[in-house]
Formats: structure tokens, C-alpha cells, sequence
């Protein structure tokens, strides 16, 4: 593949060889991933060797100037399901274009797109993008007169990433008690496969792994094993597995800066950390240390439930913790989440009111009865379960705050935060709940900003006045 730049003679997009390491390795390292959190990726000593352990057809092209590159981006192109359909798909990654290189994907972004489809006969291109990367987000999705060669991304759907601290030993829970985990041997191979393949091909997107792709990532990915592969059964049938895997010596994100609220989730982060002694988030310029939950697969309901609810038993277990130490007391404790975060806020408004004495709700899913009706929430149906299969919705209606209020109960004063133009979380859900505390005569504080989007601001003035109003909530609240 090999396209000339009429526009700058000697000019060319081109594949990658590994002659080009060192610069890949220099773009690469450049142009970092913006939002509210800042990384950069590193691949050294050898930028092609996660292509190397990749058991697809893995390709990255560059464009060159006089020598120097400007822009490149990888292609991943494998078999996979797309809605249950086994097809051929192409994975966008790496993209990085310096500043020096604007303009480079509105010209040349079909051509290479038009090569690869012809080449092999691909259905479906996708990649992933942080939700905060504004400027990503507008280049791949923007259309315009000038853009008309330029492939145009639609919006799938949205993806959490989650990190799980270890920070005490886990309680039991009733619905866990009859789940057993373990390391997994030779002899579950077969059944780990069939389970990876039924689960993938009922994801929106899902690989194949009807082809010894499991068994390529045990003879290649450096420290990928069987002896970090975990199991769990229910009642003798594999309900569940994922696998422990590192990959620093392949690839390691270090952090630039943090913005925006990623400035007060590594405060409040780091603050736990001390208290509890778990390592703390990277300061600008270090790096993250992590391991991937690889293959993370689970199919019986019971135990994801458990899960669930086990995240709320370890956030309540942090709190009594914090008292029983004698580091603070519920008069001068306080939560505060956003999202799903804001979910997890009015959980415990209503599970254990008595443990707090503020609660900020932020933009929250609260009805989780009829989430999956409004707006983006149908596309949260894998992770939250559906109101419309009855044994979901019974542990739906448990959890839901906003079905869950007691007129009776005595609350902490809560702050619901939402914007008018959320077009994620409705903001219905905290209208909703602010009505259920109004009707019942109990106060409560409640700001919607009718500009935003999900972030309930539409720039740093409104973000700094909703920051205001919600730390002097706390400081009067818990001082």
C-alpha cells in the first residue's frame, strides 16, 4: 500500500516496517490520549511486539515527510461476531498525528480505509475513544464539506473501565456462598474455550475464539497462563472466568496530567490510599501499574448480582472502617459520585443512611426500573440486567433508590446535581427522587444546569461554580 501526497512532493502514506521503530516509538510518545485524564503509551524497546503475539493480520500505516513521520494508525483486522454474526472486522488503534500533520485524516483516512475493505473483504470498522477526548471524538465523527472522503464513525455504545482495589478481606455474601473459584488446568480448556466462544457471540462485538485464539495467547503473550486464569462454578458449571495478565513488558500508560474531575478522584484517592495502605495514583509524569482482567466472561446472573452487590458492601465496609478507627464519625462524613457513581450514591442513601451526613448525587441513574427506556440507558442493559426479564428485575427493584425511598426513614440532607441536557443519564431520574424528598416534607438541595451535557457543564466557568456548590454543601454539612 503505497499513496503519494500531491499536495507535498516526496510525501507518502505508507505501511509501517520496523525500520521505522524508533519513530513510531517518538509519535507514539508525542501525542498523547487528552481528557480529563492525560496518558501517553509506551511500547519500548519494540513497537511491533504486540503485534508480533497477535494471532490476526495486524498492520500499522504512516505518513511520511521528507523522512520524518507525522501520522500513523494500526489496523487489527480478525473474525469476530457483530451481533451474534461471524464476520470480519478491522480494530482502529494507535492513531496519533502531530501538530504539524493537520488536516492528514480528512485527506487520506478513506483511501487507506478503501485499501484495507478491498484487501480483506472487511464488514465492520470500530475503535474505542475516551468519552472525555473531545477533540477525537470531533475529528472521527464530524461531517462536513471537506470531509467527504473521510469514513464518518456512528456512536455505538459506552463503556466503563473499572478498577478493583484489594484493600481489606472480601465478606461473604449469601449469594456467593455456593459459588467455588479456582485456577484453571489443561483438562478445563476445552469447556473455558466453549464458554468464551457462547459469550463473545452474544456481545455487540465479540472475537472468535472457535479457532485456538485462547490457546495463541497461552503460547504468546508473555505471562499469560493457565496458573492466572480463574474459574467460577456454580453448582459444578463454569458461570464465570477471567485471566491476570500484565502487559508491561508490552505496553505501559504513563500519566501526563490530570483535569477536570480527574484532579479530585486522585485527591480523594490518594487520601484512601494513605488510610489504607494501597498504592496510590501515579503522579504526572509516572506510570499506571495495573493488571488487565483478560477474557473477563461472566454468564450466570446470580453470581454477577453478587458482584454487584458486593461493590456495595465493600464501599459500606470503608466507611465503617474509617469510624471504627477512630479516623472520622458519620457527622462529619461524607460521598460524593457521579453517574454510576451516582447510582452507587443512591444506593447508600438508602441502604445506610446513618453512615453519612452529606451525599452529593451527580448526574444518577436512580429508576432502575425504567433506565433502559431513557435515553442511552438500553445500551446499559448487558451490565445492569432488564427490568423486562422478571429475575433482573426483582434485584433491580432491591437496588433502585428511587423505588426503595422510606417517607419514614431518616436521611442525611442530599445534593442532586443534573443537567437539562444530559443526553446520557436522563435527568429525570434526579427530578424523580428530588419529588420523592419533597413530597415526604424532607429537605434537600438540588441544582440543574440547563447546559453541560453529562458533565452538568458546558465550560470551566459553569464546571467551577457546580464545583462550588457542591464542596460548600459538604463544608457546611460536615464542619
Amino acid at each position: 500500500m503505497r499513496f503519494e501526497d500531491d499536495a507535498h512532493q516526496g510525501a507518502v502514506v505508507r505501511l509501517a516496517t520496523p525500520e521505522d521503530n524508533a519513530q513510531l516509538l517518538e509519535v507514539f510518545g508525542d501525542v498523547p490520549m487528552r481528557g480529563e485524564l492525560i496518558l501517553t503509551t509506551e511500547r519500548s524497546p519494540a513497537f511491533f511486539a504486540l503485534y508480533d503475539i497477535q494471532d490476526v493480520e495486524a498492520l500499522c500505516t504512516v505518513y511520511e515527510r521528507d523522512g520524518e513521520i507525522l501520522a500513523m494508525g494500526s489496523f487489527l483486522i480478525r473474525p469476530g461476531f457483530v451481533r451474534g454474526q461471524l464476520c470480519t472486522v478491522c480494530y482502529l488503534g494507535d492513531l496519533r498525528v502531530r501538530s504539524e500533520g493537520a488536516g492528514l485524516i480528512s485527506r487520506f483516512y478513506g483511501d487507506v480505509f478503501t485499501y484495507i475493505q478491498s484487501r480483506w473483504d472487511v464488514d465492520h470498522f470500530y475503535t474505542g475513544i475516551l468519552a472525555s477526548n473531545a477533540k477525537a471524538l470531533h475529528a472521527l465523527t464530524r461531517r462536513s464539506e471537506k470531509r467527504q472522503s473521510q469514513p464518518q464513525y456512528d456512536f455505538f455504545r459506552g463503556f466503563d473501565a473499572a478498577q478493583i482495589q484489594f484493600t481489606r478481606r472480601p465478606r461473604t455474601v449469601a449469594e456467593m456462598r455456593h459459588l467455588k473459584v479456582r485456577t484453571a488446568t489443561d483438562a478445563d480448556l476445552p469447556q473455558i474455550v466453549a464458554h468464551l466462544q457462547q459469550d463473545h457471540q452474544q456481545r455487540p462485538f465479540g472475537e472468535d475464539f472457535g479457532h485456538g485464539g485462547f490457546e495463541h495467547r497461552l503460547a504468546n503473550w508473555p505471562g499469560f497462563s493457565l496458573e492466572k486464569t480463574y474459574l467460577c462454578f456454580d453448582e459444578g458449571v463454569l458461570c464465570g472466568l477471567c485471566t491476570a495478565w500484565d502487559a508491561a513488558p508490552l505496553k505501559r500508560y504513563r500519566v501526563l496530567a490530570y483535569r477536570g474531575k480527574m484532579k479530585w478522584v486522585q485527591m480523594g484517592y490518594n487520601l484512601g490510599a494513605k488510610v489504607f495502605r494501597y498504592p496510590p495514583l501515579p503522579a504526572p509524569g509516572g506510570v499506571f501499574k495495573y493488571l488487565y482482567l483478560a477474557n473477563l466472561s461472566v454468564r450466570s446472573w446470580p453470581a454477577l448480582l453478587a458482584l454487584v452487590q458486593r461493590i456495595y458492601d465493600d464501599f459500606i465496609s470503608v466507611a465503617e472502617e474509617l469510624i471504627e478507627r477512630g479516623i472520622t464519625s458519620p457527622r462529619h462524613l461524607g460521598i460524593m459520585g457521579g453517574s454510576n457513581g451516582g447510582l452507587l450514591m443512591g444506593v447508600m442513601l438508602n441502604q445506610r443512611p446513618d453512615l453519612w451526613n452529606a451525599v452529593v448525587v451527580q448526574v444518577p441513574l436512580l429508576d432502575m426500573l425504567r433506565y433502559h427506556l431513557l435515553l442511552a440507558g438500553a445500551s446499559w442493559v448487558d451490565e445492569y440486567g432488564s427490568p423486562e426479564v422478571s429475575g433482573e428485575r426483582e434485584f433491580l427493584g432491591k437496588i433502585s433508590p428511587y423505588h426503595n425511598f422510606d417517607p419514614l426513614k431518616e436521611y442525611p440532607v442530599p445534593f442532586f446535581v443534573t443537567s437539562t441536557k444530559d443526553d446520557r443519564v436522563h435527568p429525570g431520574h434526579a427530578r424523580k427522587m428530588a419529588r420523592r424528598f419533597e413530597e415526604a416534607a424532607l429537605p434537600f438541595f438540588y441544582y440543574e444546569n440547563i447546559d453541560g451535557g453529562h458533565s452538568a457543564a458546558a465550560n470551566q466557568i459553569e464546571r467551577a461554580k457546580r464545583i462550588a456548590l457542591e464542596f460548600t454543601y459538604l463544608k457546611n454539612a460536615l464542619f
